[in-house]
This record gives C-alpha cells, sequence and structure tokens, in this order.
C-alpha cells in the first residue's frame, strides 16, 4: 500500500490517500418461512485519493496487481476534481480499541441454520399466519487507510448482523414489522428480538380511529432513529460549510430543550461502528452534539473541518447511501457512527401508566422524501398505537406526522425522556443507543 502512495507522489501528486478493504463473508436468509439461500464471498477493494494542483482525483480499483492504472485513472481525474484545500491524515495515536471477537470468525453456517431456524419455528408456532423471513450473516474485514502525510494504520473488524420481520395479512389490515442488530460481538439474545417482533401482532389487529389534530406523541427509540436523518443532514459539516444548515451559525448557542444530551461515539465497544479510527485515519472518539441543549460540535471529516477551521471529529465514513454499508467505492463524508442520547429522570413504565391518552410511534415511513436538511420531516405513522389511560387500546392507521426536529426537541413540545435507552438497529442502517420521547401538542392529520 506505501508502494501506491510513493508512485503517486513521483506522477504528481502532491498528497495522497489509500484506503482497502478486505472481507470475507457469510450468511443465511429465511424468506416467507423457508430457507431462501446461503451464500459466502471474498472481497477485496480499494480507494485512492489525491490532491493535485488543489483539485482532488478520486479512483477505485479490485485489482491491485494493476497499480499504475488506478494511479493514473486518480492524476487524470484531479483535472476536472473540485478545488480542495485540505491535507489527509498525518501519522495519530490511537485509543485501543478492538472490534474483534474471535467467536464471530468461528461461527459457522450450521449456527446460523440453527439461529434461523428457531426463530421461524418460533413465529409459526405463535400465529402460522404471519409470514416471517430471518437472516443471519457475518463479515470478517481487514480496513486499512495509508496518507503520504505518515498515517499507516489498519484494523480487523468482525461484524455479526440478525434481522427478522413478520408480515401478517387480514381483511381490512396490513401488520408489518422488524427488529435485528449489527455489531462487532456475537452475544444477543434471541429471545427478546422473538418478543418485540411478536409484541405489534398482539397489540396491532384492533384499529382505533382518531381525527386530526394535537395529541400527547411518543417516540420510540426507533422511531426517533428516523427522525434523526432530519438531525443527521443539519450537523454535517459539508452543509454547514455550504451555509445551508439551520445550525451554521448556532455553534456554542442553545438549540435545544436543556434536556437533551446527544452524542455521536465511534467508541462504545461492540457496536457497529466501534473502531479505531474512521474512514479518513482520523481517531475515533465521543464526540459531544449537544450538551444541556447547546450545540457543542458537528460532524466533521477532513474537507468541512478545514472550511470551518475545525478539528475532524472522527465521523468520516465511505457509505452507500442506498445499503447503507461501508463501500470502498464511496468518497468519504461527515456521517454518524452511532447515536447515542443520555436518559432522563424516570423509567418509560413509569410514565406511561400518567398517560391519559396519546399516540405511540413506532415506525415512520416516507421520511427521506422530506426537506431534512432543514430539519423538516413528513412520514406515514406504519406502526403506532392508540394509548388510554396507560393501556394500549389498537392500532393507528391512515395517520401522518408532520413537523421540525428543532421544533419538536425543544421546550416547546418535549415532555419527558425515558430514563431507560434501548440499542436499536437504526431506521437507515446503523446501531443506537436511544431513549423513548413523550411529546405534547404534536398536530396527527389523518383521512
Amino acid at each position: 500500500m506505501k508502494k501506491i502512495i510513493q508512485k503517486a507522489l513521483k506522477k504528481g501528486a502532491d498528497q495522497a490517500e489509500l484506503f482497502v478493504i478486505e472481507s470475507k463473508d457469510q450468511g443465511v436468509l429465511f424468506e416467507n418461512g423457508t430457507l431462501k439461500k446461503i451464500e459466502g464471498s471474498q472481497s477485496q477493494g480499494g480507494a485512492l485519493r489525491v490532491l493535485r494542483n488543489g483539485k482532488l482525483g478520486f479512483a477505485t480499483t479490485t485489482d491491485f496487481d494493476s497499480e499504475d492504472s488506478l494511479i493514473d485513472q486518480a492524476i487524470a481525474a484531479s483535472e476536472f476534481g473540485s478545488p480542495f484545500k485540505f491535507d489527509f491524515a498525518p501519522n495519530a495515536e490511537f485509543k485501543e480499541l478492538i472490534p474483534f471477537d474471535p467467536q464471530i470468525e468461528t461461527f459457522d453456517e450450521e449456527q446460523m441454520l440453527n439461529i434461523g431456524s428457531q426463530a421461524i419455528s418460533h413465529m409459526k408456532a405463535y400465529d402460522a399466519n404471519i409470514l416471517s423471513s430471518c437472516s443471519i450473516g457475518k463479515s470478517i474485514q481487514t480496513i486499512s487507510v495509508v496518507t503520504s502525510n505518515g498515517c499507516e494504520e489498519s484494523y480487523d473488524r468482525s461484524y455479526f448482523g440478525f434481522s427478522l420481520s413478520g408480515q401478517l395479512v387480514e381483511p381490512g389490515n396490513f401488520l408489518e414489522n422488524y427488529d435485528g442488530i449489527e455489531q462487532t460481538r456475537i452475544d444477543f439474545d434471541l429471545g427478546s428480538y422473538l418478543s418485540s417482533v411478536i409484541q405489534p401482532f398482539r397489540q396491532g389487529r384492533k384499529n382505533i380511529s382518531i381525527s386530526s389534530g394535537k395529541y400527547q406523541v411518543i417516540l420510540t427509540p426507533r422511531a426517533l432513529s428516523g427522525l434523526f436523518l432530519a438531525l443527521e443532514q443539519g450537523l454535517n459539516g459539508n452543509n454547514v460549510a455550504k451555509g445551508i444548515s439551520p445550525l451554521k451559525d448556532k455553534h456554542s448557542q442553545k438549540v435545544l430543550d436543556e434536556r437533551i444530551n446527544l452524542y455521536a461515539d465511534g467508541t462504545l465497544k461492540g457496536t457497529a461502528s466501534y473502531a479505531p479510527f474512521d474512514d479518513e485515519g482520523t481517531p475515533s472518539q465521543k464526540n459531544i452534539l449537544f450538551q444541556n441543549g447547546v450545540l457543542k460540535n458537528y460532524l466533521l471529516d477532513l474537507q468541512s473541518a478545514e472550511k470551518l477551521n475545525m478539528y475532524p471529529s472522527g465521523n468520516a465514513m465511505r457509505r452507500n447511501r442506498l445499503y447503507m454499508n461501508r463501500d470502498y467505492l464511496e468518497l468519504p463524508s461527515p456521517s454518524i457512527n452511532s447515536w447515542v442520547m443520555d436518559g432522563g429522570a424516570r423509567q418509560f413504565d413509569e410514565i406511561f401508566l400518567d398517560v391519559k391518552e396519546a399516540v405511540l410511534v413506532d415506525q415512520i415511513m416516507g421520511l427521506l422524501m422530506s426537506c431534512q436538511v432543514n430539519g423538516d420531516f413528513s412520514g406515514t405513522i406504519s406502526l403506532g398505537y392508540h394509548v388510554k389511560d396507560g393501556q394500549v387500546t389498537g392500532r393507528v392507521k391512515d395517520c401522518m406526522i408532520a413537523g421540525n426536529i428543532y421544533d419538536l426537541l425543544s421546550e416547546v413540545h418535549l415532555q419527558e425522556i425515558s430514563q431507560d435507552q434501548r440499542w436499536i438497529l437504526g431506521a437507515h442502517g446503523g446501531t443506537h443507543m436511544l431513549p423513548t420521547l413523550f411529546l405534547k401538542d404534536i398536530f396527527l392529520s389523518t383521512k
């Protein structure tokens, strides 16, 4: 890898950076209650970025025997590249973070099939009319970053993924739910995910009609992670530098309710984003975004940090925006690793018993169609419940929620934050530790 960097400099690059990911993957998929496929693959890919005459060139390869071609393509691309003014990562001290679980390496196909069969059998035993699907997979990866400025680092990473879903079609009703986890360790409680997926089929088969109006709304961690897509766009350092983020002039100012403490943390052991450095070679850290409602930092890669005269925050990721997985074909950009939000004073169950009437929102569909950079969101509540006197009375259908994430998290609407938090598979990838939010005076529109 260092040889490619040296060659790039000899061929005219002012600076160079090489990112390489080697991966060995294995997985099984059950679909509609039956085994659909068993698959395995092995791959290696790399991306070369060069800075030449103040412009960025980018090229990718899966053939490292053709390193001259890779270098020539990156340099040629720089002729037409956008002006860039930043330095690639230097040598740095990294925390001893080891995102590798030897048990994942030995986790085999038979064990995957056993977990999947157990999950499908349990779903069928509960209700044979529920169409259940389950995927179990693992990946062993080596991720490396080498730059002409002294960074020469790599780490081994293990990945375990599990997801379970169910669909039920009845006259006048379509009910769907899912749950799962992505992490760098293998320990997980299958029973908890079975209970989570089955719960809506216990509570959501009776439909409750509500009228348009203002309601107390309870946002589960899963629903909250979906709405945080808008918050991520506002915190994105590139959007701040362009001046299109509503947070562009808000640093060190109170933006949210003082009870909001929110972080982006790549150092949490076992999570999918747990790593010693990001995809540009910047050390991972606990990035304090909001402290007591005050904006403390943004999500910053090398480029946006340079433009804002700040330090990179370890949030540069090469992420496929469709599948939300790491992809060497993508340029690095500021992204969330794991959302972590502090809990409040009381447990969820205690707060829930005090609820007179509310709508509990667990899943929201269509959020990607919103103008998220402004913090706006709009979507259909695909899984929500009517709550009366601390009890779920049934499912709410044909209901929409819309608003602005900064308004939602202000003292105008935030009523209470549950003390207990939950690790959840985000609505659009990643694993996040979030509480449940109790909100007041939220307008819901219905048919």
